[in-house]
């Protein structure tokens, strides 16, 4: 089946970490030993209620407050960095453009409640991109890796999954796409993807029956 369609998370991945990035700089800052400003955040549960959206947003704020002992200027501050400590990945966004008209055109992110209106504040995410479908965890009700948050994407594109490349830089998230039978890839690398991203296109485009 010819590949129609195109994927891609967003954090790790279209947006990428800028500076020194918020957990170095939080550890850093609260005194945290490497490694425990995320062992605190798993550790408290926020994460995937966060994700999915039973927790609305000033609530998950109020609970990561309390979670790394913030006053109300760090917890401002933190909030603040959460969403603008990155940068596009300009070089795949571009090779995401370069996609379109052929290919239909999605994201797919687990991301806490907020983050489509930050993210078109800061990055103007969708303007930027003009993918046809941003689907995010926080809206649906729903999380990678669970199979139904990968079908949503398909059905709201109009692909069957077998038809789909999927990028994420998280190796769960590439296995769940992988077990919907998207043609999945994992993100080391900007340049790496793109190169293994074309390869993929490249096959199906040599494989579909030539027209007369």
């Amino acid at each position: 089946m010819p590949m129609r369609a195109v994927i891609f998370d967003i954090g790790g991945v279209l947006l990428l970490d800028a500076g020194e990035g918020l957990e170095a700089k939080w550890e850093r800052r609260l005194g945290l030993k490497e490694g425990e400003f995320i062992q605190r955040l798993l550790a408290s549960g926020d994460v995937g209620p966060a994700n999915a959206g039973p927790i609305k947003e000033e609530e998950l704020w109020r609970q990561l407050g309390t979670t790394y002992h913030l006053d109300d200027d760090q917890l401002r501050e933190f909030r603040d960095d959460n969403w603008a400590m990155q940068a596009h990945n300009m070089e795949l966004i571009h090779f995401l453009q370069s996609l379109r008209p052929r290919y239909k055109l999605a994201t797919l992110s687990n991301d806490w409640p907020g983050a489509r209106e930050q993210q078109n504040r800061l990055f103007q995410l969708e303007e930027t991109l003009g993918v046809d479908v941003m689907l995010y965890s926080c809206e649906e009700g729903m999380q990678k890796p669970d199979a139904n948050f990968y079908l949503l994407a398909c059905e709201r594109l109009g692909v069957h999954p077998e038809e789909v490349i999927f990028i994420d830089d998280r190796e769960q998230c590439v296995a769940g796409a992988q077990q919907v039978s998207m043609k999945a890839l994992l993100f080391n690398d900007t340049a790496q993807i793109i190169s293994e991203v074309q390869a993929c296109l490249d096959a199906s485009a040599s494989s579909e029956p030539s027209k007369s």
